[in-house]
């Protein structure tokens, strides 16, 4: 195919344009295809990438893609769904997607597919859904494939009133109690997700400005270098440029890190070093950044989760406990009475050091001359006490140095006071968060085994569907064999991933090592001091 579609456009055989996606591409090709493929043409020239069945799912190509041309088509909905899948999906930024296929007017096989698509729209629009009842006897029809003989009564068959009539009763008995079922729980699902997005804003204070100031203190913390001419503002947002050479990243730890950041894959024929001096590393943000409705491939979002955002502020808490960091924080703040917060944290780690838990534990008290008087935990005015907190962290003043220094001498008796108390409350939370994980563990590996039973059955079942195809060569035969052999391979790596991969699943939401330190302590003074 691609030798002839090379000859018709008379370019050369190493046009990089043009790559292919067959069953003998290896998975590391894989993702670089991709990446490629999705990438701003300026720094990728790969615009049309042939693919054989082995890119039915698995692979999202929407970046810049918005037309498919069906060389083959199989009779299987579902399986057609899922080639315009790669592109018609979530962050597509063109409003129209594009999928083809190549009809003859004078092709007898070409009747029946106007009829099977006429068919598939209808059900759609009165459905919503190509249901399994009639999915099913679509495929039982064309098992046999398209002769002359049975070519008119299989387009009567999907013309037909009455047959369309019947087999869209039998799927509406099927379909609708579980469609809105499954309706009514993805609403529930949606809601609970935004209430657990609006708590986990107000209670971690994750906003993009927060959560950037955190970025930058922990680079200034490594001394890494963040000058005015390294954060730019493009449509509104803060765009960050990182050196990878900065003494703060000598570390070779963090040479996969920036790796993963290039603005492109490594070619083939390109050594590590060539990489490295060639594919600069993407800018980063905290807030999107568009170009009209598309993300801009350049610039690399981070969140929480992100690997640089982990590996950044993981190298920042190391530093931060060898070192003699700066502890005892003086604010004042809108509040009556002096008050003090001990700020302790519970880390919790499964084998490997693979960090599960981490959580920062505050404990509240009054503060005299004499020393502090603890609050009750889950009391009223400690959670008053939390609030003013998280209210002083982003607005407050700094009293008088001397007031300051005051503080920070007895800092060190108050911790010690309340240590014990702080102590105590992480040892209850965890085993709270022991039997949290537990459940999670369980709940992803039940889930994990679901997902994986399901893609081996839909591959075994999509195996024998029938696929109406030209007049194909021997190479291709030969490529439609090996796109086979890719999904029974595939298949052997579900039986043991079916197996094993669960198992991992919750051996690494157990619990092997614990880790309780103090991170500071917090003084908030009335802003009138007497």
């Amino acid at each position: 195919m691609k030798k002839q579609l090379l000859e018709e456009l008379s370019v050369e055989l190493e046009d990089e344009r043009i790559a292919e996606f067959t069953g003998d591409t290896d998975k590391n090709e894989r993702e670089r295809l991709k990446a490629r493929f999705n990438a701003d043409p300026a720094m990728e020239p790969l615009r049309i990438l042939l693919c054989t069945d082995a890119a039915r799912e698995g692979i999202n190509l929407q970046h810049r893609c918005y037309d498919l041309f069906h060389f083959d088509l199989p009779w299987n909905p579902s399986r057609l769904e899922q080639r315009n899948g790669r592109i018609d999906r979530r962050l597509q930024p063109n409003p129209d997607v594009y999928c083809r296929y190549f009809t003859y007017k004078h092709r007898p096989s070409d009747r029946i597919l106007a009829a099977l698509v006429r068919k598939t729209e209808r059900i759609n629009r009165e459905l919503g859904e190509v249901g399994s009842v009639i999915e099913t006897e679509i495929e039982k029809r064309f098992k046999t494939g398209i002769t002359r003989e049975n070519m008119d009564r299989l387009e009567q068959d999907l013309e037909s009133e009455s047959y369309l009539e019947a087999q869209r009763l039998k799927e509406e008995l099927l379909i609708a109690p579980e469609k809105h079922k499954r309706l009514r729980k993805l609403e529930s699902e949606l809601q609970s997700i935004a209430r657990r997005l609006e708590q986990s804003k107000l209670q971690k204070n994750v906003a993009p400005n927060a959560l950037q100031a955190v970025f930058l203190n922990a680079l200034e913390k490594m001394h890494v270098d963040i000058g005015p001419k390294q954060i730019n503002q493009e449509n509104g947002v803060d765009v960050i440029a990182l050196d990878p050479e900065s003494p703060g990243f000598s570390n070779a730890d963090w040479t996969p890190v920036f790796d993963q950041l290039r603005e492109r894959p490594r070619n083939k024929d390109e050594t590590v070093a060539e990489y490295r001096q060639n594919a600069p590393v993407k800018r980063v943000s905290f807030s999107p950044v568009k170009d009209g409705d598309r993300l801009q491939t350049g610039i690399e979002h981070l969140h929480l989760e992100h690997r640089l955002v982990r590996r950044l502020l993981a190298q920042f808490d190391a530093q931060g406990f060898r070192s003699r960091l700066e502890r005892t924080a003086v604010l004042q703040t809108a509040i009556e009475r002096p008050r003090v917060v001990l700020l302790i944290r519970l880390t919790l780690y499964a084998k490997g050091a693979n960090r599960l838990h981490s959580e920062i534990i505050p404990v509240a008290a009054s503060v005299n001359q004499k020393g502090v008087t603890p609050l009750k935990f889950e009391g009223q005015t400690a959670s008053e006490v939390y609030r003013n907190l998280q209210e002083a962290i982003q607005s407050s003043s700094r009293p008088d140095e001397p007031i300051c220094d005051e503080y920070r001498k007895r800092a060190s008796a108050d911790a010690q006071f309340l240590r014990d108390i702080a102590e105590q409350q992480a040892r209850e939370n965890e085993q709270n968060v022991r039997r949290e994980l537990t459940e999670i563990g369980e709940a992803q590996a039940r889930s994990l085994k679901l997902l994986l039973e399901q893609q081996r059955d839909r591959i075994i079942e999509q195996q024998g569907a029938v696929q109406q195809e030209f007049d194909f060569s021997e190479q291709e035969r030969e490529q439609r064999r090996l796109d086979k052999l890719n999904w029974e391979n595939r298949l052997q790596e579900l039986d043991i991933e079916i197996e094993s991969e669960p198992e991992l699943v919750r051996q690494k939401h157990i619990v092997s090592a614990r880790r309780i330190e103090p991170v500071g302590i917090v003084y908030l003074l009335p802003e009138k001091l007497s």
